[in-house]
């Protein structure tokens, strides 16, 4: 191996007073006259120590280099002096650990780093800790920069936030997640599927979600990635909606409601198909409409998206105003109208010809 001198032939000289301020000069050229080197130390043998400070003898950084090379810690440091980084290097290569601080001085990221020689890259590996505040807030393990394991956060207050585990990067198995009064607020499953030639994270099992104070806010089934099943939310602890899932579009009966009043209920199919088509937003059977206060407000027939029988528009005070026959979307039959006291005010017929 050819010793420093012979790879860099500045360094003969390097011990020199011309040396240095050549040195110097190349730094003020780079940092400014306000961040000029003031003070470099040169350690004997193969290793080399410069100490970077500024003109007013703050110290910027140190550089350890072994045969001209990064080797052990490098250190930065904040413009009032405070230790801002510790990342280690080996031959060249970031290899061991790094650790950031906030300005003030408090650990705020620990890290492991490996250098791969096929790839010429460094990832992460090992384990890895997050903090705020001095306090742990994120933990778990990476290899070769990919979240492996169980990992876990923390609310500031030290309380459990989430738990979950990763397969290269990949969300798989149980997750659950914490309220910062303990109370568990999500819980689901997670499986590794290969689309597409690519591997991706989705949904599988029950799926959970509720409020702080531990009410439902939301529950159903997911199978590979889609709905399955029935599916309902609830705010406040009222239940808001339920509706029906097949491959992740909405198939079957659904009802909505408003403070715990029934609105809307019927049968609906985001897509199904008939007669060998395949047909969109279609409604089937009863479909019913009430008001905030319950009442209704329209009630009508359909037989595979098409209006079929009675369709009937109330008020406000759920009294009946209009009744109406139609066949296949067509109006076919009696047409009768009522005003507010139940007075019939018309009546028609209509044929399809």
């Amino acid at each position: 191996m050819l010793n420093s001198q012979r790879r860099f032939p500045i360094l003969q000289n390097i011990g020199s007073p011309s040396f240095i301020v050549m040195f110097l000069l190349c730094m003020l050229g780079i940092d400014g006259i306000a961040q000029q080197v003031d003070k470099v130390k040169i350690q004997k043998g193969k290793r080399t120590q410069l100490e970077i400070s500024t003109k007013n003898g703050i110290l910027k950084e140190i550089i350890r280099m072994k045969d001209s090379l990064k080797d052990g810690a490098q250190e930065k440091y904040t413009t009032d002096g405070k230790l801002l980084q510790v990342i280690n290097f080996q031959d060249g290569h970031i290899e061991g650990e790094c650790i950031v601080y906030d300005y003030l001085g408090n650990i705020r990221e620990r890290k492991h780093y490996r250098y791969h020689p096929e790839t010429k890259k460094s990832m992460l590996n090992g384990e890895y800790k997050l903090y705020s505040n001095k306090k742990l807030i994120q933990e778990g393990n990476y290899i070769d920069s990919m979240k492996t394991g169980q990992w876990t956060e923390y609310h500031y207050t030290g309380e459990l936030k989430t738990k979950a585990n990763f397969e290269r990067d990949l969300l798989v198995g149980e997750r659950k997640e914490y309220g910062s009064n303990g109370v568990l607020i999500s819980s689901s499953n997670s499986i590794i599927l290969n689309q597409d030639g690519k591997q991706k994270s989705v949904y599988d099992g029950p799926f959970l979600m509720y409020d702080l104070n531990a009410r439902p806010s939301s529950e159903g089934t997911y199978s590979k990635g889609m709905k399955e099943g029935v599916w309902k939310t609830w705010y406040g602890g009222k239940l808001t909606s339920l509706a029906t899932y097949k491959h992740d579009k909405k198939h079957g009966p659904y009802e909505t409601y408003n403070d715990g009043v029934l609105q809307t209920r019927g049968i609906f199919y985001d897509e199904i198909e008939l007669d060998g088509v395949t047909a969109k937003n279609v409604y089937d059977g009863t479909i019913e409409q009430y008001s905030s206060t319950g009442k209704p407000q329209r009630i009508e027939h359909y037989i595979k998206g098409k209006k079929n029988g009675i369709t009937e528009q109330y008020d406000a005070q759920g009294i009946l105003q209009h009744r109406n026959e139609y066949l296949n979307n067509l109006q076919n039959g009696k047409s009768e109208g009522w005003d507010a006291k139940g007075n019939k005010t018309y009546e028609s017929n209509f044929k399809i010809y």
